[in-house]
């Protein structure tokens, strides 16, 4: 059986990281609302407020709940947790992380980077994600899986 992280661990860890950046968050927050709602073509500085809170709280929740459903479908299909157990593993989680980086590169980038040959940027991305969610386990009392010899 492959090493689980239950969904209470990174739930927790999530609202942990959350509380800890706060500060930073309500400063992100605050500047990106000025600068926005200061501009010629702005919309109002209560739209500009709502745009930049979404952005800034509601992503990272995007980004912790597309992991978790990544590797609940790649644990199902693998069948390495049952689809009722509240748990992923490790392996789900890389491959989700992995397949979060090529959407953005979809999505977002349009595959230009890639067509140009540049791929550390991805690299870098991928990095990034693998230690964003080492971080919320971490920080919601789960542990990093060893390698045994």
């Amino acid at each position: 059986m492959t090493a689980t992280v239950p969904l209470a661990v990174l739930g927790r860890g999530f609202w942990k990281l959350n509380l800890i950046i706060s500060p930073l968050s309500l400063l992100l927050l605050l500047y990106l609302a000025v600068m926005a709602g200061g501009s010629p073509n702005s919309p109002g500085g209560l739209n500009s407020v709502l745009m930049a809170g979404a952005f800034i709280f509601l992503t990272p929740l995007g980004l912790v709940a597309a992991h978790i459903l990544g590797a609940k479908i790649i644990d199902t299909a693998l069948r390495l947790v049952p689809p009722g157990h509240a748990a992923v593993t490790w392996i789900g989680l890389a491959v989700s992380g992995i397949l979060v980086v090529v959407a953005g590169n979809v999505f977002v980038d349009d595959l230009y980077q890639f067509r140009q040959g540049n791929y550390g940027i991805s690299i870098i991305a991928l990095c990034l994600d693998f230690g964003g969610m080492a971080a919320v386990v971490l920080a919601g009392g789960g542990k990093l899986p060893t390698i045994r010899a």
